[in-house]
């Protein structure tokens, strides 16, 4: 097969430190054939940086561009949905930045676009892909805790414009001032929250409580969570791109014993007194998705992270966001 030509519509940070090295090394499978990007500075870096590829600020052009084979879709997240339904649209296979849109009605019009189009939707989360959290489900699913009953892990990264700036995606002017409501629960948070679901399914109703602290990053600066999953778990979930890091913890608690993951390694203490200890994977799964994503694409299958999974994770998020304003439990209602 040769490869895929991509058309990158947009080519900022995640592009730099995540995929660029990954995705050049990748020449079997794709080919980076053409650059779209809205503003002065992205045409300047085109220019400079890939100088034989044709370049547009209209992300329309680019899709329709007969030296594009797949669109690769990495804008701001009020843009995703447009651009990625465009593609589909134009009969272009799509790969996309999670998350699959700002609310659960425009990730369920994505998935409602791939099934009418026919076409392929590869969506990248690294969280869903990360060999730690199918270390941990096969853990809990081999009883080794009995039947688990809860769950609790806080995940607080401090994000900034200043100090803490997360590989200066603390600078982005569209995260300091969101087009979204949720902020960084939305961006950063549902890494943690596909994680979640991969080990133990998505919840169906969730309850959240949340406070705002400061002016930058949406509405939320710390969430608690309680998710409501099949067989009476339950899971408590507190987020935050705000407080420090300093003990985050995740316990899963059974009928049997108790999992502590901490760091790279998976603690098993059982309540017969014994304990086991099993050492994790620390990949960030980056080269695992898109290895998943490259074998997916070579032979025109979906890949393992479907669109479907990743429009449940943000209806998700947005059942959050629904419970927070009305104050009261929520079921998650996809559209699709």
């Amino acid at each position: 097969m040769s490869p895929k030509r991509l058309g990158l519509v947009g080519f900022g940070l995640i592009w730099d430190q995540m995929h660029k090295e990954i995705v050049l090394g990748m020449p079997d499978v794709f080919q980076v054939s053409a650059l779209s990007a809205s503003s002065d500075r992205s045409a300047a870096k085109a220019a400079a940086q890939y100088p034989s590829l044709p370049f547009t600020k209209d992300y329309r052009e680019l899709i329709a561009h007969p030296d594009v084979d797949m669109v690769f879709v990495q804008t701001p997240i009020p843009m995703t949905v447009p651009v990625v339904i465009e593609a589909l649209r134009a009969g272009k296979d799509v790969i996309t930045e999670k998350p699959l849109g700002g609310n659960c009605e425009d990730a369920s019009s994505v998935v409602r676009a791939v099934r009418e189009t026919k076409r392929k939707l590869y969506v990248l989360e690294n969280s869903y892909y990360q060999p730690r959290w199918g270390e941990i489900a096969a853990i809990v699913n081999s009883g080794a805790i009995g039947t688990p009953v809860q769950y609790e892990q806080t995940a607080h990264m401090p994000v900034d414009p200043i100090v803490n700036t997360a590989a200066n995606y603390g600078t982005t002017p569209w995260r300091i001032t969101p087009g979204y409501a949720l902020g960084f629960l939305l961006d950063a948070g549902i890494h943690q929250m596909c994680a979640l679901s991969k080990v133990f399914g998505h919840a169906h109703h969730v309850q959240a409580v949340s406070v705002k602290l400061r002016p930058e990053y949406g509405d939320i600066d710390q969430a608690v969570v309680l998710f409501e999953h099949e067989r009476e778990l339950h899971g408590i979930f507190s987020h935050s791109c705000m407080l420090g890091p300093q003990r985050n913890y995740f316990f899963i608690r059974g009928t049997k014993g108790l999992i502590e993951v901490a760091h790279d390694e998976a603690i098993i203490l059982g309540d017969d007194g014994s304990e086991k200890r099993v050492v994790l994977d620390p990949s960030a799964g980056y080269r695992e998705m898109w290895a998943a994503v490259g074998a997916a694409v070579t032979r025109g299958e979906e890949a393992a992270y479907t669109a479907e999974l990743a429009a449940m994770d943000v209806c998700l998020v947005d059942a959050v966001g629904r419970a927070l304003a009305a104050k009261a439990r929520t079921a998650v209602t996809p559209g699709f």
